[in-house]
């Protein structure tokens, strides 16, 4: 139970239970079951209070949950959190791959910046063959010029 777990210390078996009592709350949004998600969402992001958020296992449960309710918002900022996180970890592939994440969301919302697709492009170019990503983008831009 809670206790036992709290009782771990272990940082690894915190974030895992935090994460799969998110996405227990991804599944209640997607019932349509608001009330218990939301509870059930903050059980989870009681766990990661005292341990890094920015950790790839949670923050894809995390940009669910919000973009379930179509916070486009919440769900970008947890991905500038990760990005604060690995930025010094060389995580490149991950880094594109959350840049792509923030231009389609921001693209959902209508809020799509050419300084999101620059940092978007400025990641791509640490790859040693960045042509995948850029056609991901050009994509995503695309996307967000004909939903207008």
């Amino acid at each position: 139970s809670r206790q036992m777990i709290d009782d771990s210390g272990d940082p690894e078996v915190l974030r895992t239970h935090a994460t799969g009592l998110i996405w227990s709350a991804v599944i209640l949004r997607y019932q349509g079951c608001e009330q218990p998600a939301r509870q059930r969402f903050e059980e989870g992001t009681a766990f990661l209070q005292d341990l890094d958020a920015g950790s790839e296992t949670c923050s894809d449960a995390l940009v669910k949950f919000h973009g379930l309710a179509h916070d486009w918002q919440a769900a970008i900022q947890v991905y500038d959190t990760e990005l604060e996180s690995i930025a010094r970890k060389g995580m490149w592939h991950r880094e594109c791959m959350i840049h792509l994440e923030k231009c389609g969301l921001s693209g959902k919302s209508g809020s799509l910046t050419p300084q999101q697709i620059h940092q978007a492009r400025v990641a791509f170019a640490r790859m040693r063959t960045p042509q995948w990503y850029l056609s991901q983008l050009r994509q995503c831009c695309y996307a967000d010029l004909m939903s207008d």
